[in-house]
């Protein structure tokens, strides 16, 4: 078989994971905040997407207690949110960088999920393990 082209290549893959944003807060509580995106992330993973969840990523090796900082981290975050197929949003309450993050959702024309409902005892409760391509994920 020759050499194929990369739109060949593309199509002949297996199955291609779909990008999903995870919008939920950070600020207030940041550690258990943390905790929760961890879960909501899982909650992706368990259903065979890939998740972008920048608000467990960035705070790991940037600032963002100061005004500066916070501003570069939100572009950073849309930035990302554009090259996601859905943008997820766990919770009730909407903290301003979750409000812009949905505003350009719109804008965008990305398809928005709203998960309104505490998710994260069911996911406790049904911990499990999924393998992923050889790799084991537990929830």
């Amino acid at each position: 078989m020759g050499d194929l082209t990369p739109c060949e290549s593309f199509s002949e893959r297996e199955h291609l994971l779909k990008l999903i944003y995870i919008s939920s807060p950070y600020s207030g509580d940041p550690k258990a905040n943390a905790d929760k995106a961890r879960i909501h992330s899982c909650m992706a993973v368990l259903q065979d997407f890939i998740p972008v969840t920048p608000h467990i990523y960035f705070p790991q090796f940037m600032d963002d207690t100061a005004p500066a900082g916070q501003e570069l981290a939100m572009h950073m975050n849309l930035q990302l949110l554009l090259s996601c197929s859905e943008v997820w949003v766990f919770g009730t309450y909407l903290s301003t960088g979750m409000e812009r993050e949905i505003k350009e959702a719109i804008e965008s024309c990305i398809t928005i999920r709203l998960f309104l409902k505490e998710v994260l005892p069911m996911y406790e409760t049904k911990r499990r393990t999924k393998k992923l391509n050889g790799v084991s994920v537990e929830t």
